[in-house]
């Protein structure tokens, strides 16, 4: 009787794909490391082998629903996924690269094809993402809006000050700005929840324009 069990687990098991879903969870329990720049840089394999574990983790792990929200994740990681210019060939033929990010935020090193990483993380199966993810995202809302409240509440004196203290609760900040320097748009990125969102998503008091409104009327301390 416990050899016929055995054989059912490993039966449905393998039917149902559990035993990879176990490795997956192992994964999902696995902290991401930034790309080490200096490393990555010396040869296209090692540059290749770091944009990859860190791209799989965030597309396998992170709940995202447009390109620049997956961007967000990626970036604190120092890589991003680049469709290149719109007139140019990869952006007209729905291509994507993926890059790495120098400490100033420009891409550097050799680009890495989105078909040749084991996930797949091409345009077509990160649009499928983007629409199963609006949906999954809305029950993990609350956790990020109400950090940033609670940031808030404790009065910051700068954009800086707000992205410090948003930082303490697992919580990465990009800021969406022109080639003025203008502030156009904020993005949230919840480490904790693993979960991405636009400022704007969250309520009129979290868009860019509103928290600066507000951060600019904070008496200095």
């Amino acid at each position: 009787g416990r050899n016929q069990s055995e054989k059912a687990r490993k039966e449905i098991e393998q039917l149902h794909s559990l035993v990879k879903a176990e490795r997956q969870q192992k994964l999902l329990q696995q902290k991401i490391k930034p790309v080490d720049i200096e490393k990555a840089l010396y040869g296209k394999s090692e540059t290749k082998r770091s944009i990859t574990n860190i791209v799989t983790a965030v597309f396998n792990q992170y709940k995202f629903a447009s390109l620049p929200e997956f961007n967000a994740a990626l970036k604190q990681f120092n890589v991003v996924a680049d469709r290149g210019k719109e007139e140019g060939r990869i952006y007209k033929n729905r291509g994507l690269v993926y890059r790495i990010l120098d400490a100033d935020g420009n891409k550097v090193g050799v680009p890495i094809k989105a078909s040749s990483i084991s996930c797949k993380p091409i345009l077509e199966n990160l649009e499928k993402k983007f629409t199963i993810n609006e949906t999954a995202k809305e029950p993990l809302k609350q956790r990020t809006k109400n950090a940033i409240d609670d940031c808030l509440w404790k009065a910051p004196g700068s954009m800086r000050q707000l992205i410090t203290d948003l930082e303490q609760k697992q919580i990465y900040t990009v800021l969406r700005q022109n080639t003025d320097g203008r502030l156009y748009g904020i993005t949230f990125v919840d480490n904790q929840n693993k979960v991405v969102f636009n400022g704007s998503d969250l309520g009129k008091g979290c868009s860019a324009a509103a928290l600066q409104s507000r951060l600019a009327s904070t008496p200095n301390k």
